[in-house]
């Protein structure tokens, strides 16, 4: 973070400031009915009326602060990134009553994009993203365009809960699996089984829209392929 008036006057001022949950997103209050939202099916999970406010960030499930950046839990967890940067950054600048700031760096965030005025909101609902899900789920934000627009994040974390089918070793070992759990394969000869064309049916797969196949890139490639259902 880089403190904007110091940059104005000619100095280079600023400090590097963790996102981690449990330093800075955490709420005042913190009982069992939050921590259970995490061991809920999502479609078991209680209405937002009907929701213990505010839910802890450091315990409820991550999604809940990409899906409501507004509620009163989000927006502690925002303040305390807010009260960080102005510890750190703003009252210890060189130049008197400083008061803005500017994101001029990040690291460990796995190619995600961070805008240099960026919502503090959307920063700590991207910073949840990448520490629970890594580099594979920067590759999937970036695929859905939550990347450069965080009200997609939520999609985000329904493909990964929802429709993530795993890692394969190529497309075509992802069709066999697929056929294979699905029983399509059974009603397949066992003698005209080697002629399938795995490959094809995985590749008529993802152009007809069924599923997205995701290759990590960089420092982070595995050599894999990841599967994802488009339900």
């Amino acid at each position: 973070m880089a403190c904007l008036a110091s940059y104005n006057a000619g100095h280079l001022h600023g400090a590097w400031i963790e996102v981690e949950p449990d330093e800075v997103l955490t709420c005042a209050r913190c009982d069992e009915e939050a921590r259970s939202l995490r061991r809920l099916p999502a479609g078991e999970r209680p209405a937002e009326s009907q929701r213990l406010q505010p839910v802890c960030l450091a315990h409820a499930r991550p999604e809940l602060l990409a899906r409501h950046r507004d509620s009163p839990a989000a927006l502690e967890g925002v303040r305390a990134l807010r009260a960080n940067i102005e510890m750190e950054v703003l009252s210890t600048s060189p130049v008197p009553e400083a008061e803005e700031w500017a994101i001029h760096d990040i690291d460990n965030w796995h190619g995600l994009s961070v805008g240099e005025h960026e919502a503090l909101s959307d920063v700590v609902a991207k910073a949840l993203l990448v520490i629970e899900h890594g580099a594979l789920g920067v590759a999937l934000a970036r695929h859905l365009g939550a990347d450069h627009d965080p009200d997609l994040l939520h999609q985000v974390w329904t493909w990964m809960d929802e429709q993530y089918d795993g890692a394969f070793d190529s497309p075509q070992d992802w069709a066999g699996t697929w056929l294979d759990e699905t029983g399509v394969l059974n009603e397949v000869p066992v003698a005209l089984r080697p002629y399938v064309d795995f490959e094809a049916y995985a590749r008529d797969a993802e152009l007809s829209g069924d599923i997205v196949m995701l290759r990590l890139e960089g420092d982070e490639a595995d050599g894999r392929v990841h599967v994802f259902r488009n339900a």
